[in-house]
């Protein structure tokens, strides 16, 4: 008989502690329950759009056209305090959507573009070596034997100054798409 006490007793204080997790549990996923939904109003302006608000989107990138004209470094530095670089232009594509995006306000834009490491050799701002071009004809050429950042002006790409100053136009990967039913399934 001691021992079915025993086992009673083992068996009440299993029960009280599985009890006690289940309660805690209950209350973690209460608070994560919680959380969930206060990111819903965030998740559903997110599906909206994948860039930030005044960037446009195109192929799972955004990029931004500045209004105001700096010198190349200044444009770099800009980008990247946008969390973002001056554009890389890697396809025909993409090549094509800037020409259409800055047919409406024409004029002359950086890009990140440069052979100050090694004249002749021109690489992105992320050290990437360049696969696709569309220098204008005779460029780049260096005219003023310090020409080492790249502009894009219509549909042509152009050696310059870097010091001279102009637009610039800012890229960055746009957040991943979250399906608008998606969402609710879990912000309902």
């Amino acid at each position: 008989m001691n021992k079915e006490c025993g086992g009673a007793d083992f068996l009440n204080q299993t029960l009280a502690i599985a009890l006690r997790n289940l309660t805690e549990l209950d209350g973690m996923f209460q608070k994560l329950s919680e959380t969930a939904r206060s990111l819903c109003p965030m998740l559903r302006s997110c599906s909206e759009s994948p860039c930030p608000s005044g960037w446009k989107v195109h192929n799972h990138h955004c990029y931004k056209f500045s209004t105001h004209k700096v010198n190349w470094d200044s444009a770099k530095r800009h980008c990247e305090s946008l969390n973002s670089h001056l554009i890389i232009i890697n396809t025909k594509q993409e090549q094509d959507f800037i020409k259409k995006s800055i047919e409406n306000n024409p004029g002359v834009s950086w890009i990140g573009l440069t052979d100050r490491e090694s004249e002749g050799n021109w690489t992105w701002v992320d050290g990437t070596q360049v696969s696709f071009t569309r220098w204008g004809q005779g460029e780049p050429n260096n005219a003023e034997e310090n020409e080492n950042c790249a502009i894009i002006r219509r549909a042509n790409w152009n050696d310059v100054r870097c010091t001279d100053q102009f637009r610039f136009i800012c890229e960055k990967r746009a957040l991943p798409c979250v399906e608008a039913a998606d969402i609710e399934k879990y912000c309902s």
